[in-house]
């Protein structure tokens, strides 16, 4: 798997789903995205995608860009801070009451907005839907081409039905099993109807429909919300505080845990970690764990091995070889003085995210290969 695609640089997987991997990414400035890459686009998700572009609603996550030709192709949408709607339902339990329609009233905003732009969605699911700070905002817009796996029902071959399920419609009918999901969670044998209430309850079933032709459009059912009070009363926000701060401002909380003399060797341990690609941009590179310690005295030794330890509770230095990196050191991953054997930074999207360690790099770039090289050197003399 690529580190870096056009101008962004890569983080952690976040949830896609189905059939698209989505990657936390950094452009250049640090400032951060969700980077979906799709199955290879077809002339439909071409004009799908291009349609998704002039979807502008502060209810839908925004596509920034796209490179459908790349290998692979990606397209680049902000990136919005929040659980998932999954996440917050199998957390805290099914929504009830009023709460039900303001997630009903934000989500119709969102697809008819996206609807009416000439877009669809293709596999609006609770994965899809973040509780942002703002309320619920549709995330995934133009990374699924095509119908989604379970998207409604078609009827069997012989049933006497010709229709396909697909376009908008296949989006009322996924927004009606999202609200069954957000009003039952997982298990939703008990019956569509019991915990909604009346109004909710006649929109829910109209959505999923089994005829496409009889089901409501986007417009349709957000102007039965906004007859419904409960559907404008407040903001629909997460349950809990926010916990999803990018990657740079979770290095820098690590740093500043530090003490003194250990935050004097981030730097070294860090610009060790970094090396230079073929075309000369900056990458992660594996570093042995007794090349880090080489030629130290015992403190320098012991702060270094707390600056490790720290970067990896945190997860943003891993002692698990990447894919084809040969294995070294003990079962553990560890040499006999308890160092690990060799240690990467996890994420390459780090190396834009952090404002300190671009400064350092910025600073030493022309000596990274001269920090290696004097690492190996003193291992080799020890």
């Amino acid at each position: 798997m690529t580190d870096r695609l056009g101008g962004y640089w890569l983080g952690a997987r976040l949830d896609g789903g189905g059939r698209t991997i989505v990657r936390e990414a950094y452009d250049e400035s640090g400032a951060r995205y969700a980077l979906g890459m799709p199955c290879p686009p077809d002339a439909t998700a071409r004009a799908r995608l291009a349609a998704a572009t002039a979807v502008h609603s502060l209810s839908v996550a925004a596509v920034v860009t796209s490179r459908l030709d790349a290998e692979p192709p990606y397209v680049v949408s902000e990136y919005i801070e929040g659980p998932t709607l999954r996440h917050v339902v199998d957390r805290h339990g099914p929504y009830a009451g009023d709460d039900l329609y303001r997630l009903a009233a934000a989500t119709a905003t969102a697809l008819a907005a996206v609807h009416e732009a000439g877009a669809v969605h293709g596999a609006l699911t609770p994965d899809k839907v973040i509780l942002g700070a703002q309320g619920p905002r549709l995330v995934g817009l133009g990374l699924w081409p095509g119908p989604a796996p379970g998207a409604g029902p078609r009827p069997a071959e012989g049933a006497g039905g010709s229709y396909t399920d697909s376009g908008p419609a296949a989006d009322v009918h996924a927004w009606g099993r999202l609200l069954v999901f957000a009003a039952y969670g997982p298990d939703d044998r008990l019956g569509h109807g019991e915990r909604f209430e009346r109004p909710l309850r006649a929109l829910v079933a109209a959505a999923l429909h089994p005829d496409p032709e009889h089901r409501p459009n986007a417009r349709q059912l957000l102007m039965s919300l906004l007859d419904v009070p409960q559907s404008q009363q407040g903001r629909l926000l997460p349950p809990e505080p926010i916990d999803d701060p990018p990657l740079g401002v979770r290095a820098e909380a690590v740093y500043l845990r530090l003490g003194p003399g250990d935050q004097d060797v981030v730097p070294d341990v860090f610009l060790r970690l970094v090396g230079l690609d073929a075309e000369g941009a900056d990458t992660v590179a594996p570093a042995a764990g007794e090349d880090l310690v080489a030629g130290r005295g015992v403190d320098e030794v012991a702060a270094i091995e707390r600056v490790l330890e720290a970067y990896q509770k945190e997860g943003l230095i891993t002692d698990r070889q990447a894919p084809g990196e040969p294995v070294s050191g003990g079962a553990d991953g560890r040499d006999s003085a308890g160092t690990p054997a060799s240690v990467r930074i996890s994420y390459v999207g780090l190396l834009r995210a952090w404002p300190r360690l671009r400064e350092w790099l910025d600073g030493e770039r022309s000596g990274l290969a001269v920090h290696r090289e004097l690492a190996q050197a003193a291992r080799r003399w020890e």
